[in-house]
């Protein structure tokens, strides 16, 4: 799991609240094993940063969603 952000991080050129972000949801999907619904993405551990949209340029924020995606939803 771990990999696909490292690889990802490590292409691209990030500022620390950027990468802060990245490990948020690192750590939650390592807590969980998932993410438990999209929407914590706009919780406050998260929209402390002012949401992946406007933290991020468009297209990177659509890269970072496809790898979230790419884990589980819990019912």
């Amino acid at each position: 799991m771990l990999e696909r952000f490292v690889k990802y991080i490590n292409e691209s050129k990030y500022n620390t609240n950027q990468i802060e972000f990245i490990y948020l949801i690192i750590e939650n999907i390592h807590r969980n094993g998932f993410i438990k619904d999209r929407s914590i993405l706009s919780k406050p551990q998260f929209s402390n940063y002012s949401g992946i949209m406007n933290l991020f340029p468009k297209d990177k924020a659509y890269e970072i969603a496809d790898i979230i995606n790419s884990f589980p939803i819990s019912d």
